[in-house]
């Protein structure tokens, strides 16, 4: 089985924009390319299934177009049938819906969005079936093979993982055309997905909280009744509430975060408000020992704080930590430490080169060249008036040193 498994080549697809997509996306449009089935999202609300098709829509090229089935009559999908005369005799004629104009009219395919289709009028259910059997409305307007479909639905009490949603079953007329997808049950692929492309426009502190809890991205409970609760949704909104309030200069900076943490549990809900709380104030306890101690596991918090607050920590360890003491792993993380803030205070590789050798001097299994040790050292010279930092650690391991900074 093992040698049958090794043997089978990786999937490689002819479209430009397959790589691009994530394992999930690329799972939809697999399945959507043929255009013979319907893939239909189901999950509990706030998954950000919308979301998804829509920015789903723009990387593969698509105009998207969006229809919310819960507030739509029959004739607002099917069209609205109107009498005309053909050769003196009446015939039946359908006025096309405008969104079906619009996929009509662009040259490069749709992806239609038919939104929580197992909440709509049982009417309204029958022409959305007529409509992804048949390509077509009345018999005078067909769509064309690359305009899409997508449905989206609850999973109501229909589930075992019940979210308290009413909802309608789909007959087996519907069920034979629809590939479903329970969210639910691809959920890590969910969240790596929504994790990239929603991420980046999350505030950083949430976002880093959400990366080391996943479990908290969202957990709808039905014994919380009416209250808000963590969502992909709910975590976007609050990350929204957060920009609004505090600007872009702040909404990543957890002591103004923190300023405005009454607000949490209207958004996500109490318990998970209370959880995020607790995070950002041991992330807002970060000190120098933290960096020396434990420099990855803080590391997606670190990295995105401004200066001053690296100078902060940088002050921290300056004054606070022994080096006389200092063990491999903390020299380790104290030299990444370093380059990252040469590099955010704008010095050079060379600076990166220099302390390369500050902090393996002392490491037996470390290739030393005296020549280019000294050059080291004396560059460093140049280099001890652009930060007082750097200089000040310099000082402190002065005695250390197997060579003398040439004056």
């Amino acid at each position: 089985m093992d040698e049958i498994t090794e043997n089978i080549p990786a999937f490689e697809s002819s479209d430009f924009f397959y790589k691009d997509l994530t394992e999930f996306e690329q799972m939809v449009w697999r399945l959507m390319k043929p255009n013979k089935g319907v893939v239909n999202l189901m999950s509990p609300p706030g998954f950000g299934k919308t979301a998804f098709a829509k920015s789903f829509a723009e990387k593969i090229g698509k105009l998207f177009i969006e229809l919310h089935l819960t507030s739509y009559e029959e004739t607002d999908i099917a069209g609205y049938p109107r009498v005309k005369l053909h050769n003196d005799t009446e015939v039946m004629h359908y006025a096309i819906p405008e969104w079906a104009v619009l996929a009509y009219e662009s040259a490069t395919g749709t992806v239609t969005l038919m939104d929580e289709a197992n909440r709509c009028k049982p009417a309204v259910m029958n022409a959305t079936l007529r409509i992804l059997n048949e390509k077509r409305i009345g018999y005078s307007f067909r769509y064309k093979p690359n305009d899409y479909f997508i449905l989206t639905g609850n999973l109501g009490s229909f589930s075992k993982e019940g979210d308290g949603a009413e909802v309608n079953a789909f007959d087996s007329a519907m069920m034979g055309r629809l590939y479903p997808i329970n969210l639910l049950d691809y959920i890590g692929m969910w969240n790596e997905h929504w994790i990239k492309v929603v991420g980046p426009t999350i505030c950083k502190p949430l976002l880093n909280y959400l990366k080391t809890n996943p479990h908290m991205i969202y957990q709808y409970n039905e014994e919380n009744g009416e209250e808000a609760y963590p969502s992909h949704r709910s975590n976007t909104n609050l990350s929204e509430h957060l920009r609004a309030n505090l600007g872009d200069d702040k909404f990543n900076s957890i002591p103004h975060i923190l300023s405005l943490k009454n607000d949490f549990p209207m958004i996500i809900g109490p318990a998970a408000a209370y959880k995020f709380i607790a995070y950002l104030h041991d992330m807002n306890k970060i000190n120098g020992m933290s960096i020396m101690d434990g420099l990855d596991t803080i590391w997606d918090i670190v990295k995105e704080y401004p200066k001053s607050r690296h100078q902060e920590l940088l002050d921290d360890i300056k004054n606070n930590f022994k080096f006389e003491t200092i063990t491999k792993r903390q020299t380790d993380n104290l030299k990444t430490y370093l380059m990252f803030v040469g590099e955010t205070l704008g010095l050079d590789d060379v600076v990166a080169g220099m302390l390369d050798f500050l902090f393996n001097y002392d490491i037996p299994d470390y290739e030393r060249e005296e020549e280019r040790d000294q050059e080291h050292l004396n560059r460093l010279k140049e280099y001890r008036f652009v930060t007082p930092y750097f200089a000040d650690l310099i000082e402190k391991m002065k005695p250390e040193l197997p060579f003398e900074i040439v004056e």
